[in-house]
């Protein structure tokens, strides 16, 4: 099963990740939930990115990583919509140097109901 997923556009990259978080991390059974980070390349010069620049020339964006309730198990176009929503969400806060942190808290409450039938 994939577990990394990525969107980048005009040089901004969201990435859905399975880190082995769940609802309760001590259960097997648990339900594997994806996280999100959103990075910045290099050439934005946003401050809030990080200094630590990764050779695609990507940077992470400060408080941009949030764990949410979106499952693992999810259709792969399932999990494009959500990528689609956190980018629209940050772009163009990212293009124009502006933190993300409240907006990221917020996509974190992103659930399967959010794009299931829709």
């Amino acid at each position: 099963m994939k577990e990394y997923f990525e969107l980048v556009e005009d040089n901004v990259k969201v990435v859905f990740e399975y880190i082995g978080e769940g609802y309760d991390g001590g259960d097997p059974e648990d339900t594997k939930l994806l996280r999100f980070d959103v990075f910045a390349h290099k050439s934005l010069n946003n401050p809030y990115s990080e200094d630590s620049i990764k050779d695609d020339g990507f940077g992470y964006m400060l408080d941009s990583s949030y764990c949410t309730h979106l499952p693992l198990n999810l259709p792969e176009d399932v999990i494009n919509k959500a990528l689609r929503v956190i980018m629209n969400e940050v772009k163009y806060e990212v293009i124009a140097g502006h933190p993300i942190k409240r907006i990221c808290e917020h996509l974190s409450w992103l659930c399967p109901d959010d794009f299931i039938g829709k």
